[in-house]
């Protein structure tokens, strides 16, 4: 992808920025607060930590739709399904198996951490090493689920996802700013 289609895209981005921001702005916040809930009862991590991935894929959904002439809209589009998808299974079944639970969540954050880790590298956005570090600290979340690190309870999956939102959010707010004040691409 060469700078202008870059510089193109970001023109289409430039009217949305208020709403990057906000979305940024609620998943550190919601982040924030399921990082400091985790030591709450097992089936409360795992009904909280459900209902935020289901919220956060909610939003990110809407995201996509008001930006849907950007060339992310798809990896957006997926990203939102599958956060909605596992935030549902988790929270109507909150009593599975710790097996599936690190199963689900190790997939989706390997998968979700290796697609921000891709389009970081390839797309170089303004700001972009926040969503790279984003992406390696994402899929090596979803590494030590798959590994089954002696954390892996179900407290390390609240945690897990937790850090997920906040470094997402982070992700959004910086990009929504460079966006904002027009910085240039390296």
């Amino acid at each position: 992808m060469d700078a202008n289609h870059v510089l193109t895209e970001l023109d289409v981005l430039r009217p949305k920025w208020t709403w990057l921001l906000f979305t940024g702005i609620i998943m550190v916040i919601l982040g924030t607060t399921a990082v400091f809930i985790v030591r709450a009862s097992t089936l409360g991590i795992a009904v909280f930590t459900g209902w935020i991935l289901a919220f956060i894929g909610m939003i990110e959904m809407v995201h996509a739709f008001r930006l849907r002439r950007w060339a992310g809209f798809y990896l957006h589009l997926i990203g939102s399904v599958l956060g909605i998808l596992i935030g549902l299974i988790v929270t109507t079944n909150p009593l599975a198996g710790g097996i599936t639970w690190r199963l689900l969540f190790a997939s989706f954050l390997t998968a979700v951490g290796l697609v921000r880790l891709i389009a970081a590298v390839s797309l170089q956005f303004p700001y972009w090493g926040y969503a790279f570090f984003d992406g390696i600290v994402t899929f090596g979340l979803g590494i030590l689920l798959w590994a089954n690190w002696p954390w892996s309870g179900l407290s390390f999956i609240g945690f897990s996802v937790a850090l997920f939102v906040v470094l997402r959010g982070l992700s959004y707010v910086m990009f929504s700013l460079a966006i904002r004040f027009r910085v240039p691409l390296p």
